[in-house]
């Protein structure tokens, strides 16, 4: 369970909302601390950047003029570490740049947030937005809005049920669609018609 990572970083009784990855140019995040600007009079809501990047003391610069209490700086942590972190969570946070050339990708983190059973708010639009909302497995929000990421926030932490239900819609879809053997299977059979 999350129990020990809460309590390692101070997070106890709090609705946590996590972004992990890189903390580079692409990844946007003095958005989701515009959004935590908006949250701070929700002192129950943790906004969590786990992970290190080119930005990262660009952000921490910015999250100390903005005074936000609400948000925690965590280093990077060894991948064997991850579902702690994100069983700690309670929503779990995807956003690139609003830039064409992303409508294209699919962020693996996605899959791993939906793997967790946590629900995802995507600011990211494409074709990982076809996969959430098919999934029905989060809530998307324009990339490059502060204010529709800090109403998606404040949202789930209201709607906590609800949130639970997208958190096992993703992970239902995963187990279905994208497990790799399921995959595998799908890829073997795609290869016999090229051949007959």
């Amino acid at each position: 369970s999350g129990d020990g990572f809460r309590r390692q970083y101070g997070l106890e009784g709090k609705y946590v909302a996590l972004y992990a990855g890189a903390h580079g140019m692409s990844n946007d995040l003095t958005v989701l601390l515009d959004a935590a600007r908006q949250l701070s009079d929700a002192p129950e809501i943790a906004i969590v950047l786990l992970g290190d990047g080119k930005e990262k003391p660009a952000l921490l610069d910015y999250a100390k003029q903005l005074e936000l209490p609400n948000v925690h700086f965590i280093p990077s942590i060894p991948k064997t570490q991850m579902s702690q972190a994100l069983a700690a969570t309670n929503a779990c946070i995807a956003i690139l740049k609003p830039i064409e050339m992303y409508t294209t990708v699919y962020p693996n983190k996605v899959f791993d947030y939906m793997a967790a059973g946590r629900p995802v708010i995507l600011a990211i639009d494409g074709v990982i937005r076809e996969v959430v909302e098919q999934a029905e497995a989060g809530i998307f929000v324009q990339p490059g809005d502060a204010d529709s990421l800090a109403a998606a926030i404040r949202y789930l932490a209201v709607h906590r049920r609800e949130g639970q239900i997208m958190g096992e819609n993703g992970r239902a879809c995963i187990e279905t669609k994208f497990d790799r053997r399921h995959l595998s299977a799908q890829m073997a059979q795609i290869m016999e018609n090229c051949i007959r």
